[in-house]
């Protein structure tokens, strides 16, 4: 009867101090502070950002590895020959984006086809392309624009933002 007691009261210590130390855990997660996003690039400098959908971009553009290679008077261009969708981001949507791209819980399970068919635009104040991100939802794997900083991103809270913001073109 001893024994049962001691292995009883021993269980319920056990119980509370990992109760405690996962309330610990989960504070500290919680305290994790975001840049601010008025002061990092591109949003910085972003007057509007544009997701856009497409059929595979590697069935309808072979000459380009990426769209930073497509450079003209020094400005970023896409070909808009192929474009399904468009949508301008709103204020809640960018700040979505902005959690996504700076999280502290990125998805880094990818595989290796990268077979891209959206990508998230952003524009300056005087309509040019400042920067990208150009996503594969079937891989996982993204990539960006050369002056894009950032750490590892959440691919699947992108899909959100697409789905969110009335992207209907996900697959041909």
């Amino acid at each position: 009867m001893r024994w049962s007691s001691y292995l009883v009261i021993v269980s319920i210590t056990f119980l509370l101090f990992s109760c405690k130390k996962a309330e610990g855990k989960a504070a500290v997660q919680k305290e994790v502070k975001l840049p601010k996003m008025e002061e990092t690039f591109p949003f910085s400098e972003a007057e509007k950002i544009e997701l856009i959908s497409y059929p595979s971009r590697y069935s309808w553009d072979r000459d380009r590895e990426n769209f930073d290679v497509i450079v003209e008077d020094k400005k970023l261009v896409i070909d808009t020959t192929y474009i399904k969708e468009r949508i301008v981001l709103d204020k809640k949507l960018e700040r979505d984006l902005f959690k996504a791209i700076h999280t502290d819980n990125p998805v880094t399970e990818s595989a290796a086809c990268f077979d891209p068919r959206h990508s998230i635009l952003f524009y300056n104040k005087n309509s040019e392309i400042i920067a990208y991100i150009e996503i594969c939802f079937m891989c996982g794997n993204y990539e960006t624009s050369k002056n894009f900083t950032h750490g590892l991103m959440n691919v699947g809270s992108f899909w959100m933002i697409f789905k969110d913001a009335g992207i209907k073109y996900f697959k041909e």
